[in-house]
C-alpha cells in the first residue's frame, strides 16, 4: 500500500490522499490520526499510536466511509 501511495503521488503531482478502511502502519496511513483522535474511527486497529510520525504529515491523509457520499 505504501508504494502504491507513492506511485499515486508522484503520477497525480499531489500530495493529497483519500483512503477508506485500515491500510497498516505506514506515516502516511497514520498521519490522518495526528489532527484529532478521532479521525481513524473505524479505520484504525485498537492500540495503534501515531508516535514517530512527523507532523509535518497532517492533512496529506485523510480518512473516509465506503460508500458516504457525504
Amino acid at each position: 500500500m505504501a508504494i502504491a501511495v507513492r506511485i499515486a503521488r508522484a503520477k497525480s503531482q499531489k500530495d493529497l490522499i483519500l483512503f477508506c478502511g485500515y491500510h497498516g502502519w505506514h506515516d502516511w496511513y497514520l498521519s490522518a490520526n495526528l489532527a484529532s483522535k478521532k479521525s481513524l474511527d473505524g479505520h484504525h486497529l485498537p492500540g495503534l499510536e501515531p508516535r514517530g510520525v512527523p507532523r509535518k504529515l497532517i492533512g496529506t491523509s485523510i480518512p473516509f466511509n465506503y460508500n458516504d457520499t457525504a
